[in-house]
């Protein structure tokens, strides 16, 4: 609603809140985007509802151009060893917990539960490619490296291009997003999704590209981009329209 400065503020405010109540127990830190991570050791689950019940109570509230903005925050956790031993399963856990918070309303925290939830949830989730296939526009999740190698595409995007198949959009670009861009505008591209990409991370940018087609044709079109952060590595989500 206040732009990308405005959550850049905000995002400053929650983690000097994080750091001040962590402070005294453990560590806490930015995942990327709006999500933050935090240790607590050698603490009861007594206390750890405290803790966060405590955090969550009063929303985070800054002041940014004459408007107050408030902010509420929500989390998960799971608990060492009681429910897991190994970083990325616990992290895992604590993530699940973290959407169960959420949608059962703002400032809320919740404690990871395998039960049947679980099972019920597993078979109503969407496959990568449907969740795609459900876009309005073209979109594809690229791989942020070398020239971006392409991850995953909806079928918009192939037709957007003039392919008739996702092979043949494959070998017209050789897999690369980049290359879909008419070549004399690739450099400046490049410099400017890269140049902002620690700050933008989590936020989408919009810029126009001009495209090259299978069929010899360029079009010039709006560009949403969004950069993230996983477990696997760095992604730029993109859809144009």
């Amino acid at each position: 609603t206040y732009g990308h400065g405005c959550g850049d503020e905000m995002l400053k405010a929650v983690a000097d809140k994080l750091r001040n109540k962590f402070e005294l127990y453990r560590i806490v830190c930015r995942l990327g985007g709006d999500e933050f991570l935090g240790l607590l050791t050698g603490k009861s689950e007594e206390f750890v509802d405290e803790f966060l019940a405590e955090l969550l109570s009063k929303p985070v509230t800054i002041e940014y151009e004459g408007n107050i903005v408030k902010c509420n925050m929500s989390a998960g956790y799971a608990l060492y060893p009681a429910q897991g031993n190994e970083y990325h399963q616990l992290y895992e856990m604590a993530d699940k917990a973290m959407y169960s918070a959420k949608h059962s309303g703002k400032a809320r925290f919740c404690k990871y539960s395998h039960n049947e939830n679980d099972k019920k949830a597993s078979k109503i989730e969407l496959s990568a490619d449907e969740i795609l296939e459900t876009m309005p526009a073209a979109y594809t999740i690229c791989e942020v490296s070398v020239d971006n190698p392409i991850l995953l595409v909806n079928s918009t995007f192939t037709r957007f291009f003039n392919c008739s198949t996702v092979a043949q959009l494959y070998d017209f670009c050789q897999g690369y997003f980049i290359n879909l861009v008419v070549k004399e505008d690739r450099d400046r591209i490049i410099d400017e999704v890269y140049s902002g990409f620690d700050n933008y991370t989590g936020q989408t940018i919009k810029m126009p590209i001009r495209f090259r087609r299978y069929d010899g044709s360029e079009v010039k079109s709006m560009c949403h981009i969004r950069l993230s952060r996983t477990r696997e590595g760095k992604r730029l989500h993109i859809m144009i329209t």
